[in-house]
Order: C-alpha cells, then structure tokens, then sequence
C-alpha cells in the first residue's frame, strides 16, 4: 500500500468517525433543547393562565358598570 493512499484512507477514516461523534452529538443537543424549550413553554401557559384567572370575567365588569381602562397612548 502506497503511502498516498494509506494516508487518503486514514483522512476519510477520520473524518467519518468525526462525523458520526458530531452527528450523535447533535442529535442528543436536539433532543435536549426541545425538552427544555417544551418545558419553558410550558411553563409560560402556566404563568399566563394565572394572570388571567386574576381578571374578572368580561359579564362582570358590565354588571357594574365599570368600564375597562383604557391604555392606548394618544397624542
């Protein structure tokens, strides 16, 4: 065997072996940034839900006669 060609297969070995860690790598980052990307979102329901179970329902403020307060910025 040629040196050349010991050192082409020892390079494409290489470089396969550096591509399937990556790959392997990069799968496993995925996997790990959805669940905590679903988590995070999640979690933001959650927060959101809360505030605005702290609101009243829009027939009550009708019922009283108060009007909702307006914050629209007017020049």
């Amino acid at each position: 065997m040629s040196l050349r060609l010991r050192l082409l297969l020892v390079i494409g070995v290489s470089l396969t072996v550096l591509r399937v860690a990556v790959r392997a790598g990069c799968s496993w980052m995925h996997v790990s940034l959805r669940n905590a990307l679903d988590n995070r979102l999640a979690a933001s329901a959650w927060m959101v839900a809360g505030l605005m179970a702290q609101f009243p329902e829009p027939q009550d403020i009708a019922a009283n006669g108060n009007r909702p307060l307006d914050v629209v910025a007017r020049d």
